[in-house]
């Protein structure tokens, strides 16, 4: 049972904070569905997926969301120090 329950541990350690990333990056005024979310994530790898994408969805995530969450990443990690 120690060894089940270390293993599960170990698993949310490495996928909760995956998930509340992609969480903070729906959350917002502006509703940005999770299919687009995910295909806006993916267009710097792959451009052909820009084709469906709102252009507001591409500003509001790569100039908002995401320096809003890595602003949040080092103030936390500066506040832990």
């Amino acid at each position: 049972m120690n060894n089940r329950r270390r293993r599960v541990l170990g698993v949310l350690i490495y996928f909760l904070p995956l998930l509340v990333f992609l969480l903070s990056l729906l959350i917002g005024t502006v509703r940005i569905p999770v299919k687009d979310l995910l295909k806006t994530l993916a267009s710097p790898l792959f451009p052909s997926l820009k084709q469906g994408l709102p252009a507001n969805a591409l500003i509001i995530i790569f100039s908002i969301r995401i320096p809003r969450l890595l602003l949040g990443l080092a103030v936390g990690a500066s506040l832990s120090v």
